[in-house]
């Protein structure tokens, strides 16, 4: 009984989480804030061809 009240638990905080991210758009708001690393990164790359 004790295992099952942690995968409850468990499911529920997950379930919490994943709502308040969603609600609040927090994955679009992260990969925003790392796409200047990203584009830094990929515009020193070297390239064999010049566009």
């Amino acid at each position: 009984m004790d295992i099952l009240i942690s995968i409850i638990k468990f499911i529920v905080g997950a379930y919490f989480t994943l709502f308040i991210v969603y609600i609040f758009n927090l994955d679009m708001k992260l990969i925003k804030s790392l796409q200047p690393i990203a584009d830094n990164y990929y515009d020193n790359i070297k390239r064999d061809r010049k566009l």
